[in-house]
């Protein structure tokens, strides 16, 4: 089966249904674009007069109690200065710094340390219009059985599809990739999400570290969608991701730590 006849398979499922993501009512011709918005790039600024900003995978943006986060992996941050991660404008010009980076610290699972998150609530304070690419992020997605969950939505911007043309023409080109999964039960680790593509990808996915994972299920009678978690390993076949609820306690630490007399 194609990979295209793959997508109009799950699509079908849920036609002529709209999808309920955060109190809304997602069209179902709508969804994969909607479930994919809140992945950008992760920018870290050179200090270089032409080589201006190093694009080092994706990133996924949050607002969570009132503060606003950008994820990622601490793997994709090697040689990198923390102070230099970025946001960049819509217009490709401006770059916005965090206010501060924060790790997830719990020595019974590795992964759970490649977690970092970037605090951006100061910066979209001084820029509003920031706001409106981070995900409200309220709940994590209630325990299912595979039969109720249709599918996954993983979305990332790979390395190699973007056009990094800072030397002659001072442009860097984006590409994000949404890709359609389900969910796999088996997991060199039990304590990560994995997720198997409807076909191997035909492209290389470096840099989808970081990405997000958004899942689409039945709840009752509903077709609802939830953030399901950020990417912290992939191959051409299969994507293992950290999980909603263990991001939701490591942002709920963080806040609880900010918010201390």
């Amino acid at each position: 089966m194609s990979k295209d006849q793959s997508t109009r398979n799950i699509l079908d499922r849920i036609v002529g249904t709209s999808v309920s993501f955060n109190g809304l009512l997602i069209p179902a011709s709508a969804l994969t674009s909607t479930l994919s918005r809140y992945v950008d790039n992760l920018v870290v600024w050179n200090d270089h007069q032409t080589y201006k900003v190093s694009l080092v995978g994706s990133a996924v943006l949050v607002r969570f109690s009132a503060h606003y986060f950008l994820l990622c992996t601490n793997h994709q941050l090697r040689g990198c200065r923390m102070e230099d991660v970025s946001l960049l404008g819509r217009d490709g010009q401006q770059l916005v710094t965090s206010s501060g980076v924060r790790h997830f610290n719990d020595e019974s699972n590795p992964h759970y340390r490649d977690l970092a998150a970037f605090e951006f609530t100061e910066p979209c304070q001084e820029h509003p219009d920031l706001k409106e690419r981070f995900f409200d992020f309220r709940e994590v997605p209630p325990a299912a059985l595979n039969t109720d969950i249709i599918c996954a939505v993983v979305a990332g911007f790979p390395s190699k599809d973007q056009k990094y043309e800072l030397e002659e023409k001072n442009h860097i080109g984006r590409l994000k990739r949404i890709i359609l999964c389900e969910l796999e039960q088996a997991s060199y680790n039990p304590a990560l999400l994995c997720l198997r593509t409807n076909s191997p990808l035909d492209f290389d996915p470096d840099g989808m570290s970081g990405g997000s994972a958004f899942v689409v299920q039945v709840v009752g009678r509903e077709v609802r969608a939830y953030f399901a978690g950020v990417v912290v390993t992939g191959g051409r076949d299969r994507f293992h991701i950290i999980k909603a609820g263990d991001i939701k306690r490591f942002l709920s630490g963080l806040v609880q730590a900010r918010s201390a007399p």
